[in-house]
């Protein structure tokens, strides 16, 4: 029986016909020497469709381990969450912590001596440092007590300033940071998320316990460039059409 097409699969072929279209209207400009082109409206049609179904692959697709991990800790993070509320800095009152999405990363995570090792693509790289860290400064300057009126957005449990392309972003610089760590840790489930989580599974057994119930152990990580990182890669990068 044929099996159900992947968001992956889906998004290639939306990428190639868009490629493929590209490609006849440069051929037609060259034949009634005319200058044709998308709209810059009809690309961001196009890029916010990508998104979607990119975002959508990663809520639905478990076949790919790296997707296993995410949700895993995504659950264990953030599952007692509708959707659309995961995307909010931490809701633990009084900590100073400035994690924040549906996997909770924190600024720490990011500035660390082995944040060069993590082997980020530049265009994910110079969104970490220009739009993610920057919004993590605004999460710890801003909150409790010192709130000011306007930056409630800052506060704890507060949205910030993701757009749709942010989210995209965070989810690729989220699994870089995963199989980073999960290899680190030697394939070790316990130790990445003693790791991921900062404490020992003495200390938060529930932590451990919802991201097992949710990873599933037969899976390991494959950090080979997929279709999927080179299809995301051509669109963010500044050669894109």
């Amino acid at each position: 029986m044929e099996q159900p097409k992947s968001p992956l699969y889906l998004t290639a072929l939306t990428v190639i016909a868009y490629i493929l279209f590209h490609l006849w209207l440069v051929i037609l400009s060259f034949m009634d020497g005319s200058q044709t082109s998308m709209s810059s409206n009809d690309n961001e049609v196009l890029v916010d469709s990508l998104i979607f179904q990119a975002n959508e692959g990663i809520s639905v697709n478990n076949q790919d381990p790296i997707e296993n991990l995410y949700n895993a800790i995504r659950f264990a993070e953030t599952g007692h969450l509708e959707e659309e509320e995961k995307w909010i800095r931490t809701q633990a009152k009084g900590t100073g912590s400035s994690a924040y999405g549906p996997v909770q990363i924190n600024k720490a995570a990011l500035t660390g001596p082995g944040y060069e090792d993590v082997g980020f693509s530049p265009e994910v790289d110079k969104w970490i440092q220009e739009k993610y860290i920057p919004q993590m400064d605004l999460f710890l300057k801003y909150g409790g007590e010192d709130m000011e009126e306007g930056m409630e957005r800052y506060d704890y449990g507060g949205k910030g300033d993701f757009t749709p392309e942010d989210t995209l972003m965070y989810n690729l610089m989220s699994k870089d940071l995963m199989d980073f760590e999960y290899k680190r840790a030697g394939g070790d489930l316990d130790k990445f998320i003693e790791s991921w989580r900062g404490v020992s599974e003495k200390e938060d057994p529930e932590y451990y316990e919802k991201v097992k119930s949710k990873f599933s152990k037969k899976d390991e990580i494959n950090t080979k460039e997929t279709p999927y990182n080179k299809i995301i890669d051509f669109f963010i990068s500044p050669y894109a059409p």
